[in-house]
């Protein structure tokens, strides 16, 4: 396997320990952590969040990037894969600087980036 699996969790510490629990879902699985990694985000970044629930990535996709944008261009440390152009769709790029007001704080790279449709019932996703 060359592919990097990872997995993504948000959710609010309740107190001064965090713990993690693997559990072996199929036979002959053996499930590990390399790693794990914390950051600090701004209290209304993710207003879903709250004491009761969290967030699990299930992705998070740069339209009409060539490359993976992370940190340092995504002061968060998260990663945007970019998404793939069947062709169908114009890339469009703006060198433009975007005033970010999105709650969730996308780096600017991603912004400037995007997919045009000709078609508003095309599914871009």
């Amino acid at each position: 396997m060359n592919t990097a699996i990872f997995h993504e969790a948000i959710y609010i510490a309740m107190g001064d320990n965090i713990s993690v629990c693997v559990a072996q879902t199929f036979p002959n699985m053996f499930p590990f952590i390399s790693a794990v990694e914390v950051r600090t985000l701004t209290p209304t970044m993710y207003s879903q969040v709250d004491a009761n629930s969290g967030l699990v990535l299930r992705r998070r996709v740069a339209f009409g990037t060539k490359d993976i944008v992370k940190y340092p261009d995504d002061t968060y440390d998260r990663i945007w894969f970019p998404a793939i152009n069947s062709g169908i769709f114009t890339e469009a790029t703006s060198s433009a600087i975007i005033g970010n007001t999105l709650a969730n704080d996308p780096p600017t790279e991603v912004l400037q980036n995007a997919f045009i449709t000709q078609n508003t019932s095309t599914a871009i996703v």
